[in-house]
Order: C-alpha cells, then structure tokens, then sequence
C-alpha cells in the first residue's frame, strides 16, 4: 500500500448510519476479503471458491441477490439487519434495476442459496 493511500484510509470516517449496496459476482472486494460468518460461505461462495452476486449492509454481507430473465432483481438475506438497512437496501435494489433497464446479465456462479431465490 502507498503511503498516501494509508495515510487517507487512517482519516477515512465511515458513514454514520448503516450503509447498504449490492455487488457483482466474483467481485474483487469479496473475493479478497471474507466478511462473512463461516456458517454462511457455502451461500456465498461456489465449490470452487467463486462469489455469486452479495449484499451488504453495515459492512458486512447479509445475504446474495440474482436477477430474473425479465430484468428484475431479487434477493435473500441470511443475515439479520435493521428496518433502516432493510428499507436502505430495497431502495438500492431499485436502483440496481433501473440501471439495469430490463438487461437480464448472465450470472456465472451458483450455490444452492442463490437457485433458491425466486
């Protein structure tokens, strides 16, 4: 790490209220780091060690998400979190859909939490 990248992450001050997003599959930030109870890997992780699509809030992941072939994004949570994150992360699923505009992506990861998403 450079210098002046540790120097901004020590004045990095993280937001005060619970924060909440959704990130891809095999996305670098879970791939590298496991910030999730064992309990829950086998529903975040495939056999071969891949992550599906997560959710996060509060800084840590709460649970995984998939989109339908018609475009929309659904998710399941494994972790409990509060009204505030859970109204937090349904604005941010909206906004993940919208971005989307109806573009159903392939997803190329699977665990048997994920499948059962309807």
């Amino acid at each position: 790490m450079l210098a002046d990248d540790a120097r901004r992450l020590d004045a990095f001050d993280p937001p005060g209220s619970d924060y909440a997003f959704f990130l891809p599959g095999l996305d670098p930030y879970i791939m590298g780091y496991h910030f999730l109870s064992p309990e829950h890997r086998g529903k975040v992780f495939d056999r071969a060690g891949n992550a599906v699509p997560t959710v996060w809030a509060g800084g840590r992941v709460v649970g995984v998400w998939k989109q339908r072939r018609d475009g929309s994004v659904v998710y399941g949570l494994f972790e409990p979190v509060s009204e505030e994150a859970r109204a937090r992360l349904e604005e941010r699923r909206e906004q993940l859909e919208a971005f989307l505009e109806g573009e159903s992506l392939p997803q190329c990861t699977h665990t048997r939490f994920i499948r059962a998403l309807k």
